[in-house]
């Protein structure tokens, strides 16, 4: 019949339509292209299959339990990709090209996240930062060699450290690097090659007078700060000449109780030279005993005040020359020398001693200079 109207059709072998399309009892298959249209109107296709290539259009989404693609051939979306799975496994033997067009982040929530190359690992940021963000993480670049090509690389730590020496481009010089003991001093130590500078100019409204006796002598410690502004007393702090410094955390500090001395505050080497004018104020020559002294409270083995040096000076009266002829004439003493404090806190010192009685000198004018140079 030219019509078949029926509520089921059951067929023993195949249904073919129209001599070429036909669904095949054996195979359970559809001869020529699939197509499933819309309910409704019955003009939108949903699902076809093309029988010349195999291409398939899903207009809707997919829903399956696994998806296989053979290795030999290709797969092409061109919308959003969702994959929720326990394991994503990707075997190319070709590259992997990820190209987005926003920002976008690979994240983990359990284990590491790897990124491996056999050939190497390139990373490229073409605009913008490339940040390693670690909050409360470490980030370890451990590798045979680390070259960082930066016009300008800013480092901001509380705390850096060098477990190496740090080499500069002239490397082969011993003044071209920096040794990791350097280093260690350098973050752990006061800085080195800075000076304090105490003097007097002479011309001031009242000099330090130091009246001679009889033997041993009348010794007094001598002055390194004004006592009412009245002696003329000035100060000069130098800035560390070879590395950065705080010029307010000096080891530098003069202490006039229980009577004038400068307190080294830090250990190390130091140096101080010692230059002092005085004058003889009386008829009567004066043997005249510099010593410039290290006093060291935390000495146990030997005594806590040792002489760094002594310089000795006759110095004439005002009638060596012939009465009122050595007036005015003015004696210099100088001395200078290097020495280790071991302790904190050592002080430096300069101690006068005048003889005989009847003797008496002015300090017209000082200059004392402590450097710290280096390391103890």
């Amino acid at each position: 019949p030219s019509t078949v109207g029926a509520t089921t059709i059951d067929a023993s072998g195949d249904v073919t339509f129209n001599g070429d399309n036909f669904v095949s009892y054996a195979e359970t298959s559809i001869h020529n292209n699939l197509t499933v249209l819309d309910k409704t109107v019955g003009t939108t296709t949903q699902f076809s299959v093309n029988e010349a290539n195999g291409n398939t259009m899903i207009a809707g989404a997919l829903d399956m339990t696994n998806f296989d693609v053979d290795a030999s051939g290709n797969l092409d979306l061109d919308a959003n990709l969702d994959m929720d799975g326990t394991t994503a496994d990707f075997q190319a033997s070709g590259a992997i090209s990820l190209d987005a067009g926003s920002a976008s982040n690979f994240t983990t929530t359990a284990g590491a996240l790897t990124l491996e190359g056999a050939g190497g690992v390139t990373v490229t940021s073409t605009g913008g930062a490339m940040a390693l963000n670690g909050s409360g993480q470490t980030v370890d670049l451990d590798a045979a060699t680390l070259d960082v090509d930066a016009t300008t690389i800013t480092v901001d730590a509380t705390t850096t450290t060098f477990t190496g020496d740090v080499k500069g481009p002239r490397s082969t010089g011993d003044d071209e690097f920096v040794t990791y003991g350097q280093l260690d001093s350098i973050a752990n130590t006061a800085p080195f090659n800075e000076t304090y500078k105490v003097f007097k100019l002479s011309g001031a409204p009242a000099t330090q007078t130091i009246a001679g006796t009889a033997y041993p002598g009348t010794t007094d410690r001598l002055l390194l700060l004004n006592d009412g502004g009245i002696y003329g007393y000035f100060t000069e702090l130098s800035n560390a000449a070879q590395y950065p410094a705080d010029p307010a955390d000096q080891p530098f500090d003069i202490v006039t109780v229980p009577d004038h001395h400068m307190d080294l505050t830090d250990k190390g080497v130091y140096q101080f030279f010692l230059t002092l004018e005085v004058k003889n104020t009386t008829t009567t020559d004066a043997f005249v005993t510099v010593e410039i002294q290290n006093y060291d409270a935390d000495e146990t083995f030997f005594t806590n005040t040792r002489t760094l040096s002594s310089e000795s000076e006759v110095v004439y009266g005002t009638n060596f020359f012939g009465a009122g002829v050595g007036v005015g004439l003015s004696h210099h003493l100088n001395s200078g020398m290097s020495f280790e404090c071991d302790h904190n806190n050592e002080d430096i010192q300069v101690e006068i001693t005048v003889l005989p009685a009847g003797a008496s000198i002015d300090i017209v004018s000082m200059s004392l200079s402590v450097s710290r140079v280096g390391e103890e």
